[in-house]
């Protein structure tokens, strides 16, 4: 196999001798990989950037759009990157179209300027930095902050996922008002099977309201289901409205 390392003229090509029948593939979501296949794969995983070596890609890729950064600067834009050089560039473009430049120097008030106009604050809670949140949360995490939500709400919680919860996570009760809860914390859409199992859950325990929260969207076929049956839907966007 031939790796191609650079573009232009100073690229260079690297050749790997590999056995027979050897197949490399790369992935963003392992979660998603056949498990058909996981029985022969030998997994690795990319080391994330530095905050240091992101800096320097800051000032490299700043150089290809003629933007001079300075070192200063480029600490201060290293860590909206996300360790990601891809948001480099996409940062860097926003900061030559809001100066509508071809060239120039960044300097550390230039770019603190540029930070502020674009809403980079590391205490702001805008829809795209709840996405990243719940989305990296574990499944016991999502739960946790499910139920703290509500009980911000007013609502005394019961958490069932150790006890035997056969699909219900959670238990709200405000006066005489008693709802069940389940946590789908997935990155794909949640079926009608699962809608189907938690209504049955639901008989089961007695409960006659239900709320499935989802860190995804639910499919065309469980939102047809749900209709005149006593259990609401909470997909991502909804959460984040919720939430915000």
């Amino acid at each position: 196999i031939n790796i191609v390392i650079g573009k232009g003229p100073s690229a260079r090509a690297i050749r790997l001798k590999l056995p027979h029948f050897t197949i490399i593939g790369t992935t963003s979501k392992p979660s998603q990989v056949d498990k058909r296949l996981l029985r022969w794969v030998i997994p690795f995983d990319f080391v994330s950037y530095s905050l240091s070596e992101i800096e320097e890609i800051v000032i490299l890729i700043g150089e290809q759009f003629n933007l001079y950064i300075s070192r200063d600067a480029a600490r201060l834009l290293a860590p909206y990157c996300e360790g990601n050089p891809g948001h480099v560039k996409a940062l860097i473009r926003r900061i030559r179209s809001y100066y509508n430049v071809g060239s120039g120097e960044v300097s550390p008030e230039t770019a603190q300027e540029v930070l502020i106009h674009f809403g980079y604050n590391p205490q702001a809670e805008n829809s795209f930095d709840w996405i990243k949140t719940l989305q990296n949360m574990s499944g016991v995490e999502f739960e946790d902050f499910i139920g703290e939500f509500f009980q911000r709400k007013g609502y005394s919680v019961e958490f069932t996922s150790t006890t035997g919860d056969h699909g219900i996570d959670l238990i709200l009760k405000r006066n005489k008002e008693i709802i069940a809860v389940q946590c789908k914390k997935w990155s794909s859409p949640v079926g009608e099977a699962v809608i189907r199992d938690f209504l049955g859950s639901m008989h089961h325990a007695g409960i006659k309201i239900g709320v499935v929260i989802a860190t995804t969207t639910f499919s065309s076929q469980a939102r047809t289901f749900i209709k005149n049956k006593p259990v609401k839907l909470i997909d991502l966007d909804n959460l984040i409205q919720l939430i915000r």
